[in-house]
């Protein structure tokens, strides 16, 4: 499994997300993005945002209650091996707030 950023980057960043969920309204809602990596591999973002009229479309908030609650529901249904913050990803920031770390759903 791949332990750093560098070995989750894919060949072209620039293609729309090939899956995405929403969890909430238009308004406010946890989004999550899923890339397709190769066969046996995902990658995916998950973020809380809002919709900020004055930039006419939505804003990130923050991305740690948007991991979680994707990490809970997906234990919850019983079907992967997740592992809360398994990979260090290297990419912390503090607004919107990330810690860097990734959930590893296999």
């Amino acid at each position: 499994m791949p332990k750093t950023a560098e070995n989750l980057f894919l060949k072209d960043c620039r293609h729309s997300q090939d899956w995405q969920l929403v969890y909430g309204n238009l308004v406010v809602r946890h989004h999550l993005r899923v890339w397709k990596y190769s066969n046996s591999v995902a990658v995916g973002n998950v973020h809380f945002e809002i919709l900020s009229l004055g930039r006419q479309g939505h804003v990130v908030v923050e991305h740690e209650s948007a991991e979680k609650l994707v990490f809970n529901m997906l234990t919850q249904a019983g079907k992967w091996n997740v592992t809360y913050d398994a990979i260090y990803l290297e990419n912390s920031r503090a607004h919107p707030y990330n810690d860097g770390l990734a959930t590893h759903i296999g």
